[in-house]
């Protein structure tokens, strides 16, 4: 983990994979750092230098930044301000069609935004997800109860309340994600936009449910 703070308060913290880094954004802006960092528990690092960062791997992340920047910008969510702070932690995911991308009941992980492609949302379990035979099947047989498109935020109610999944959420297309931790997304978005994702999401799960499983 590391921890990012402004002062005494932490703005938010990040788990990083290997491989993954951070500082970049400083770099590519020619800016000061944004806070502090500090890892609460042992850790190992590889650092590059700016002069190195210049020379090599900046082009390639500033037109990441960019692209993943003028998507989001275009999601009526979320503000100029809320898409900087994101933009660090973001990372995009190719999906094949007909492929879970979350279950039924299974705790929230990750905040999911459509960049392309589609995907269905299912009151239903599949046993063999691994089979896209399996997958094909249970969404001929199971009526969707919402279908998620570009642009679409996949269930922020649930990820912003810490809850757990209500649908199992299938490609039917193949598709491509913007995702960030739950954790993060719920330190770093101001209450206003929480508040209208939530908003979102209720009206979604509202309209999606059948009326047999309402309560």
């Amino acid at each position: 983990f590391v921890e990012i703070s402004n002062g005494s308060t932490i703005v938010f913290s990040r788990k990083l994979a290997i491989g993954q880094g951070f500082g970049e954004l400083a770099l590519i802006n020619d800016a000061p750092r944004a806070g502090t960092i500090k890892c609460p528990q042992g850790a190992q690092f590889l650092t590059i230098e700016k002069k190195d960062y210049q020379a090599t791997l900046q082009v390639v992340q500033f037109y990441e930044y960019r692209e993943i920047r003028e998507f989001i910008r275009q999601i009526p969510f979320f503000s100029h301000g809320e898409v900087d702070r994101f933009i660090p932690a973001m990372r995009q995911q190719y999906s094949d069609s007909l492929k879970v991308i979350y279950r039924r009941g299974e705790p929230v992980s990750q905040l999911f935004v459509v960049m392309s492609g589609e995907l269905a949302a299912l009151h239903a379990d599949i046993e063999d997800e691994a089979n896209p035979l399996a997958v094909e099947a249970m969404l001929q047989k199971t009526q969707h109860s919402y279908a998620y498109v570009a642009k679409d935020v996949l269930a922020p109610d649930v990820v912003l309340n810490d809850g757990v999944h209500y649908t199992t959420v299938v490609t039917t297309s193949d598709c491509v994600l913007y995702s960030v931790s739950a954790h993060e997304a719920r330190l770093t978005l101001s209450e206003s936009v929480k508040a209208a994702l939530i908003a979102e999401g209720q009206r979604v799960r509202c309209l999606s449910t059948p009326p047999h499983l309402k309560t």
